[in-house]
């Protein structure tokens, strides 16, 4: 530690938290770059998750496939994490994904005041979202660093969609007298049209306490002259919330029709990566292109005639982004399972062409492309590829997911 160390606040609590088992703060892969948590570089109480781990504050709710109910739209009234110990939170355990769940995610509201007076304004006010390794997260005797990142501060009004946690995200009005935020959520099989207002008042159960006992809080008192941030107006989507009624779509299958089926690639020398995109894993990619693949496709074979109705593309999630160009997505009865067969191709309908190079999300790249098909097209094989200008480009798929029902088809 460096000689001025000791009169950083950041730093001492940063040191004497350490002894208690808790790791660095992260964001963007960057160990430290957290500045909501002195765990960082800020000079503000721990975040939620790290808050969790002391046992210094329990969650409002405790989300996951037994607790939170499909396609519809919960609304939650959560308090700032100063105001704690209990119900400051929302910690989301979406193992809904099935193999893709890799994550925990947490939700808190944070105020500038009390504990957090010296909370950097930038989080101040908002609803900050933090995700972190589940299988550390969910350990009774947690060991190693579970990379508690910090992803977004998201103002009063904001809705995100977060496609790799099939969730949806509405932030309501923020509520500066009693230090609260109005938090919606949804969870989806493959799309946020699927969700539907809940007249309810939901009640969820009080969430068991973290695994290890810490020492008390050491959070002071709040002080009788609070500096709340500047008052918001009010959130459109405020409570209740009712949400337009959608589109409606036939009934889906709730798997993933590509999921573990045999796929191909144009590449005779990756031909081996083509699993990797339907292994549910979005860490893997199939590989096409390249100076000796110039077709760059990639295609599935769905084992059986589906009405598909829904088709998810999932970019390579490092890098890359501007190697999709005019990408196109067809479906059809037509084998494509060999380079011999690129000439053959346009034979299937072609259901979607990206325009250019833009991305399924230009704020999160790392999104997928989403095709919603009305009416639905029929087809075995499912076919992606990539037109950039540039001839020996290449095509990253890290994932695809098809969704539909059974053909009636004679």
């Amino acid at each position: 530690m460096h000689p001025q160390g000791i009169f950083s606040k950041g730093v001492v609590i940063q040191e004497i938290l350490h002894n208690f088992g808790l790791y660095h703060g992260w964001k963007d892969g960057v160990e430290y770059n957290d500045f909501s948590t002195a765990m960082g570089r800020g000079n503000s109480c721990p975040s939620a998750p790290e808050l969790w781990r002391l046992g210094w504050a329990t969650p409002l709710a405790q989300l996951n496939s037994s607790s939170f109910p499909m396609a519809t739209y919960i609304n939650f009234n959560l308090s700032a994490t100063y105001l704690g110990p209990k119900g400051v939170m929302i910690k989301i355990q979406p193992d809904w994904l099935g193999e893709l769940y890799k994550m925990n995610m947490y939700l808190s509201l944070r105020v500038k005041t009390a504990g957090d007076r010296d909370l950097v304004e930038q989080f101040n006010g908002k609803l900050n979202i933090h995700e972190l390794n589940k299988y550390i997260d969910n350990s009774i005797f947690p060991e190693g660093d579970p990379k508690v990142s910090f992803t977004g501060a998201y103002d009063p009004g904001s809705s995100v969609t977060f496609f790799n946690y099939k969730l949806h995200l509405l932030v309501g009005a923020f509520d500066s007298k009693n230090s609260t935020i109005i938090v919606t959520l949804c969870r989806f099989v493959t799309g946020l049209n699927e969700c539907t207002a809940d007249a309810r008042s939901t009640k969820f159960p009080s969430p068991s306490n973290p695994p290890s006992l810490m020492p008390p809080s050491p959070r002071s008192p709040p002080p009788s002259q609070l500096n709340p941030p500047s008052p918001m107006p009010p959130s459109p989507w405020s409570p209740p919330f009712k949400p337009n009624s959608p589109t409606p779509l036939p009934a889906l299958t709730s798997r993933n029709l590509a999921l573990g089926k045999v796929a191909y690639v144009s590449s005779l020398r990756n031909r081996n990566s083509a699993s990797d995109a339907v292994d549910g894993n979005l860490s893997t990619s199939s590989n096409s292109g390249g100076s000796d693949d110039p077709a760059k496709w990639f295609s599935v074979d769905l084992g059986g005639v589906w009405d598909i109705h829904r088709i998810l593309v999932w970019p390579y999630q490092y890098c890359c982004w501007n190697y999709y160009e005019n990408i196109e997505v067809r479906v059809g009865l037509r084998n494509i399972s060999s380079v011999d067969d690129t000439y053959a191709i346009g034979d299937n309908q072609r259901v979607w062409k990206q325009n250019g190079s833009t991305p399924g999300n230009p704020d999160a790249p790392t999104n997928p492309f989403v095709i919603n098909l009305q009416p639905a097209v029929t087809g075995r094989w499912v076919t992606v590829q990539n037109f950039n200008a540039y001839q020996y480009m290449y095509l990253y798929i890290a994932e695809i997911e098809v969704y539909g029902n059974t053909s009636r088809r004679p």
